[in-house]
C-alpha cells in the first residue's frame, strides 16, 4: 500500500492498486454511534463506508466532517476516530488489494461527497452486501466498480473519455463512468446536467463524434474488455459490473465491439 502525501482540496490521496478486483474480507450494514465515539484501525485491511448520518471522522488525526451522502476510503493501519452526535447507519466493505496487483496504483481521495449519485450507489451496494452469501461476485463487482469510479474522479485529467470543451458533456461523461454498472437513461442524464435531451445529443456529437447511447456502449464494452483481458473475475460478474447482466446481450455486445467472444478475449488477452 502506498500513501501519497500530496494534498488536493485539503485531503491527501491514497494510492490503491485497482488492476485486479479487491479481495473482500467482510461487508455489512451497521448502526453506529450508540456510544458517542469510537477509535480503531484495521491492520491489513482497507475500509470503505457509505454514510447515512453526520459524524466527525479523524484519520491519523486529520479531521473530516462526514455528511449523509459521503463515501470514505481508508487504507490499512490508519487510525479512525469517530465522534458521533447521534446513532446512524452506514454500509461498509473491508477488503485487501489482490495479490500480485500493480505496485503504482491509482489515487483515491479519503472522503468524497457523492451528492445525487449517492442513493443509487448506496442501494446497489447494500443490495450486493445482502446477497453476498449466494452471489459473492456481485459484491466484488460493485466494490471494484465504485473504487474505479472514485479513482477516475480523483484523477480527472487521466479519465479515458476524450477531453471536451463543453461542461455539460464533461459532467455527463463523469456520471456515465460512475453509473456504468447500472441503467443509464439519456433523458435522466440530460436532466442531471440541466440541458434538454436533444441539446445533449447535439453536444455529444460535436465533442465525441457519436451519440450518447453510442458513447455509453463504448465505455461499457471498453471496461468489460479490460476486465476480461486483465482479471480472473467470472464473466458473469464482469457483465453485471458493466451494466449488461443478460449474458446473451453481453456476448453480442463484446462481439459487436471487438469481433470476438468474451471467452476469446479472456484467453487471448488484449492480443488480436
Amino acid at each position: 500500500m502506498h500513501v501519497d502525501k500530496t494534498e488536493l482540496f485539503g485531503d491527501p490521496r491514497w494510492r490503491i492498486a485497482l488492476d485486479r478486483p479487491p479481495v473482500i474480507a467482510g461487508a455489512g450494514v451497521a448502526v453506529m454511534g450508540t456510544h458517542g465515539e469510537e477509535r480503531y484501525l484495521l491492520p491489513g485491511l482497507w475500509c470503505m463506508h457509505l454514510y447515512l448520518y453526520e459524524v466527525e471522522l479523524y484519520l491519523d488525526g486529520v479531521r473530516h466532517f462526514i455528511e449523509p451522502g459521503c463515501l470514505s476510503i481508508v487504507p490499512p493501519n490508519v487510525s479512525l476516530w469517530y465522534r458521533y452526535t447521534k446513532p446512524g447507519k452506514h454500509c461498509y466493505v473491508h477488503f485487501r488489494e489482490a495479490a500480485g496487483a500493480g505496485a503504482a496504483g491509482s489515487r483515491v481521495v479519503p472522503v468524497i461527497r457523492l451528492d445525487d449519485r449517492f442513493e443509487g450507489i448506496y442501494t446497489a451496494m447494500s443490495s450486493a452486501v445482502g446477497a453476498q452469501e449466494n452471489a459473492p461476485y456481485r459484491l466484488v463487482a460493485r466494490a471494484w466498480e465504485l473504487l474505479c469510479g472514485v479513482a477516475e474522479y480523483a484523477e480527472r485529467d487521466e479519465t479515458p473519455s476524450a477531453p471536451s470543451t463543453y461542461p455539460s458533456v464533461r459532467r455527463a461523461q463523469e456520471l456515465i463512468e460512475l453509473h456504468l454498472g447500472g441503467e443509464i437513461c439519456v433523458e435522466d442524464l440530460a436532466m442531471e446536467v440541466n440541458v434538454s435531451k436533444s441539446y445533449l445529443a447535439k453536444l455529444f456529437r460535436k465533442a465525441c463524434g457519436e451519440t450518447v447511447a453510442g458513447y455509453i456502449f463504448a465505455r461499457r464494452t471498453a471496461r468489460a474488455f479490460h476486465m476480461l483481458a486483465n482479471t480472473t473475475l467470472p464473466i458473469k460478474a464482469i457483465a453485471y459490473a458493466v451494466g449488461m447482466p443478460d449474458l446473451q446481450q453481453f456476448n453480442k455486445a463484446i462481439r459487436r465491439a471487438y469481433g470476438r467472444s468474451p471467452r476469446s478475449v479472456r484467453l487471448l488477452g488484449g492480443d488480436a
